[in-house]
């Protein structure tokens, strides 16, 4: 993903981004509401679909999600996936539906493909790039998370000089989004 140094090529990513996730999240619950009787429910989720407690509970929120963050968050795995579309076909899901969600779950996994991005820098660009209270748990845990990664690589009695750079203004508590370089020193 190249920015140029701008917000432009960042805010382009995570819209389209969102407008995949968005479509997603839609697909799943107009397939799920047609056999699950309380669609909100994870226990009748598994049960309805013989699906596992997990996997119920990913399926559910991720079908009455409102943002990216949220989607990104509870995202099946592909064997999850593979479970999903078999059961609600075996549960006389619509078949229409089930080929929407197939075209739905594509489409979002061939946008973040073809742009290189991992799921750890997909859950960090929508944190960062949507206020909402989800995004900015989400956002404080990558940050310390970062934190502990550098404290185990550089060591807590290590000394070191730093030069930082300003990244991007970012969307959470009025902070700021710095790239350090770091040389350890004696």
């Amino acid at each position: 993903m190249n920015h140029s140094g701008s917000n432009t090529g960042y805010a382009a990513d995570l819209a389209a981004l969102e407008r995949r996730a968005t479509a997603l999240s839609a697909a799943t619950d107009a397939a799920i509401r047609t056999v699950v009787p309380d669609p909100t429910a994870v226990r009748a989720c598994g049960r309805v679909l013989g699906l596992n407690k997990n996997l119920a509970w990913k399926l559910v929120n991720l079908a009455a999600a409102t943002d990216i963050a949220t989607v990104l968050s509870t995202l099946p795995g592909g064997r999850g996936w593979q479970k999903t579309i078999v059961a609600l076909t075996q549960s006389n899901c619509d078949p229409g539906l089930v080929e929407d969600l197939r075209e739905a779950i594509d489409a979002l996994e061939r946008e973040i493909t073809e742009r290189g991005i991992d799921r750890t820098t997909l859950t960090a660009m929508a944190a960062g790039g949507l206020d909402s209270s989800r995004s900015r748990d989400e956002y404080r845990r990558l940050r310390e998370q970062a934190v502990l990664a550098n404290q185990t690589l550089w060591g807590t009695a290590a000394a070191i000089t730093g030069s930082t750079y300003l990244v991007t203004r970012s969307s959470v508590d009025d902070l700021i989004d710095i790239l350090s370089m770091a040389w350890m020193t004696g």
